[in-house]
C-alpha cells in the first residue's frame, strides 16, 4: 500500500513538474512575436498612361524595431518590365520621417516591387507606413504618394494629414518651406525641408532634393546605370534646423538598393 501511494506522489510530482515547465516556456514567449505580421492598407489604383498599377503600405514590428513596406504591381499581377516600378518604404513616428528606403526599382522582370525599412531608434509609439511609387508608363515615368498603412502602438492616434499645398508650409527666411511630408497629395506637393529623425535621435529637416534621389531618372536605362553605380552603398544626408543651414545630424537612407 505504501508503494503505490509513493509511486502515486511520485507521479502527481511528475505531472506538475512538467505543467510548471510548459508553463514557464508560454511565459518566455516575447510580446512582440504576436505583433511580428506586417498589417496592410488595402490595396489602391493608380493609372499611369494605359497601365493599372496598384499599391499599398505596410508596417510591422519585431524585438522592438519597426518596418514600413512599400509594395506595388500591376492591378492585372502580370510581370513588369525591368525598372518599370519603384518602391521608397518610408517609415514615420508621429509627423516625423524616422526612416526610408529611398526609391528601389525593380532590377529583374517581375510582378511585385518590394521596399521595406527598418529601425528600433527613433521613438516609441505611433509607428506607421507611408510610402511613395515611381512607375513607367510606356514613355516616362509617375511620381506619386501611396496610403497611409495601419498604426501600431496606439490605434486612437490620428496622425497628420497636410494638405501639401505649398502655401500651407512654414517658410524659413531663406523662402524654402519645411514641415512634415505626411499626407502631401503628391511627392511633388512636399516642402522643401522634410521633418525627419536624425540617425542621433534628433527632429530636424532634410533637403526633399536629397531624400529624392534616383526620382528624377527618364528612361529604364538610366534606372539601371544608376543602380549599378550604388552597389549597395547607402546614402547620409545632413539633417538641419529649419534654417536649412545649421547642420544637428544626419539622415541614412539607401536609395537603389534592393532590399527584397
Amino acid at each position: 500500500m505504501g508503494d503505490k501511494l509513493q509511486i502515486t506522489v511520485r507521479r502527481r510530482a511528475s505531472a506538475a513538474a512538467l505543467l510548471a515547465f510548459l508553463v514557464s516556456l508560454v511565459l518566455l514567449v516575447p510580446v512582440g512575436a504576436a505583433q511580428a505580421a506586417p498589417q496592410y492598407s488595402l490595396w489602391y489604383l493608380y493609372n499611369a498612361g494605359s497601365v493599372q498599377y496598384a499599391h499599398r503600405s505596410g508596417i510591422s514590428v519585431d524585438s522592438g524595431a519597426h518596418t514600413a513596406y512599400a509594395e506595388v504591381r500591376r492591378s492585372n499581377f502580370s510581370t513588369s518590365p525591368i525598372n518599370w516600378l519603384g518602391a521608397n518604404a518610408r517609415l514615420y513616428y508621429g509627423t516625423a520621417m524616422c526612416k526610408q528606403s529611398g526609391i528601389i526599382y525593380n532590377g529583374f522582370a517581375r510582378v511585385t516591387q518590394v521596399a521595406t525599412t527598418s529601425y528600433g531608434g527613433c521613438a516609441t509609439g505611433n509607428a506607421y507606413g507611408w510610402a511613395s511609387f515611381r512607375v513607367y508608363n510606356g514613355g516616362g515615368y509617375n511620381s506619386f504618394t501611396g496610403v497611409q498603412s495601419p498604426l501600431l502602438d496606439d490605434p486612437s492616434f490620428a496622425a497628420l494629414k497636410t494638405s501639401g499645398a505649398p502655401d500651407q508650409f512654414e517658410t524659413n527666411e531663406r523662402g524654402l518651406t519645411y514641415g512634415s511630408a505626411v499626407g502631401a497629395a503628391s511627392p511633388a506637393a512636399e516642402p522643401q525641408l522634410i521633418e525627419v529623425i536624425a540617425n542621433n535621435g534628433k527632429v530636424g529637416y532634410a533637403y526633399k532634393s536629397a531624400l529624392d534621389e534616383g526620382m528624377d531618372l527618364k528612361t529604364p536605362e538610366e534606372v539601371g546605370a544608376w543602380q549599378a553605380s550604388k552597389r549597395g552603398k547607402p546614402t547620409v544626408i545632413p539633417v538641419y534646423l529649419s534654417d536649412g543651414s545649421t547642420k544637428i545630424g544626419t539622415f541614412t537612407h539607401h536609395p537603389g538598393v534592393s532590399t527584397k
